[in-house]
């Protein structure tokens, strides 16, 4: 049953139903809990008996086992076509995915037109109705277990979102981090350039004051030995001294940086670069308003 507990997650957080709802009277929440992040498998007797709950036959749930166009696989395209600037390609998708949810009623074709929305709003310079935003608010604010699909949502749409229920929603998972499905080391890699992204808006806000905790959970929950998020972990390190002025300059931030140029990374380089440059610029301002 390889992929099939993380396609009845899917199936069951589409549909709106806790893990209690959908295991009452058939076997136990922890042990649907780990059925769904892959840590044990169930007998057939009991999938199908789950699988009435949700309302939905065991062809159907196979056929969507063997369904290669992932939820995750479509934020990924999604992306694809924000990158290409391609204003069309969103549109078209924000449509399909509206009309897919019409149909089957499952709330993550929801989130997908979202998301084509909010990129599509990004390229057009124009802001997301906020109702959308919150829909996918309430979703990350109620789900019980983060797993890919949940990060790479939040991961996709943190921008578009006000900056409070940002902080909510990270410190929610400050909370949930043991739930990251701790069996799956790629969800907890991605968790942890997911707290990266989130310690970036921050920044971006003025708000740093959770920045200290978010990158100590950074190295606990992944050991940070691959060269980006080495490098993150260390600069941001020294962009919060800088900016709260522990340090009065920002020679250590550019000493990390110049480390991408000895590594011959130069993309890393320039993205950082530009990066650190609009950081000098915003820290005057972040210093007169504390």
């Amino acid at each position: 049953m390889s992929n099939y507990g993380s396609t009845f997650r899917r199936i069951r957080l589409g549909k709106g139903l806790s893990l209690e709802n959908v295991s009452k009277g058939i076997m136990s929440k922890q042990g649907l809990s780990n059925f769904e992040t892959g840590k044990t498998d169930i007998r057939i007797s009991l999938l199908i008996d789950l699988l009435n709950r949700l309302q939905i036959s065991i062809e159907e749930f196979v056929h969507d086992c063997e369904f290669q166009d992932s939820h995750q696989q479509s934020i990924e395209k999604l992306r694809l076509l924000y990158l290409r600037h391609n204003t069309d390609g969103l549109a078209s998708c924000s449509k399909y995915f509206q009309q897919k949810f019409l149909t089957s009623n499952n709330k993550q074709f929801l989130h997908l037109s979202i998301i084509a929305d909010i990129l599509l709003s990004n390229l057009q310079d124009r802001t997301i109705p906020i109702a959308d935003t919150l829909i996918l608010v309430d979703y990350l604010k109620k789900i019980e277990t983060w797993g890919v699909y949940e990060i790479e949502l939040f991961g996709t749409t943190l921008s578009a979102l006000p900056i409070r229920n940002v902080k909510q929603i990270g410190n929610l998972i400050l909370k949930k981090i043991p739930t990251i499905d701790e069996a799956n080391t790629f969800s907890r890699y991605q968790a942890s350039y997911l707290f990266f992204n989130i310690i970036s808006y921050l920044f971006d806000h003025n708000d740093i004051q959770d920045v200290p905790q978010m990158l100590q959970l950074v190295n606990s929950i992944h050991n940070c030995n691959d060269l980006h998020s080495s490098f993150l972990l260390t600069y941001y390190h020294e962009l919060f001294d800088y900016f709260i002025g522990i340090v009065p300059s920002s020679d250590k931030c550019w000493h990390c940086i110049l480390i991408l140029r000895d590594l011959g990374n130069a993309e890393l380089l320039d993205v950082y670069s530009r990066d650190l440059k609009k950081r000098e610029l915003q820290r005057s301002y972040f210093q007169s308003s504390r």
